[in-house]
């Protein structure tokens, strides 16, 4: 039972929190979800690029989300509980990992500090 309460936290955290971390890594314009979600994204900008996050659909969007889970969960899994620090900092160590790979996969233009 633990396990199933420690991913469905893992899961809650990582769906409030995608969005301003895209916000973070992409300068997209995204907010957390209840405060305008992916509405200020430059998705919505014709002469912007666009965030290659929000753009994701199907298996690369599932993939993604699958690698900032399991980071989480990596980062945060002891053997008998559930440290937040680490699944903190397996989050962001995921989130860096998959947000760089798919800024030079899709050519944008800003990652975190680097780019216009």
């Amino acid at each position: 039972m633990r396990p199933v309460l420690e991913l469905t936290g893992i899961l809650l955290f990582v769906s409030l929190v995608v969005h301003p971390t895209c916000n973070v890594l992409f300068r997209c314009g995204c907010r957390m979800i209840g405060f305008g979600g992916t509405e200020p994204c430059n998705i919505h900008h014709a002469t912007e690029p666009d965030c290659p996050w929000c753009v994701m659909s199907g298996t690369a969007l599932l993939l993604v989300g699958v690698v900032l889970v399991a980071g989480t969960w990596v980062g945060g899994h002891r053997k008998q509980s559930f440290s937040w620090v680490g699944g903190l900092l397996g989050y962001a160590m995921a989130s860096l990992v998959a947000s760089a790979v798919s800024a030079w996969a899709t050519d944008y233009p800003k990652w975190l500090f680097f780019g216009s």
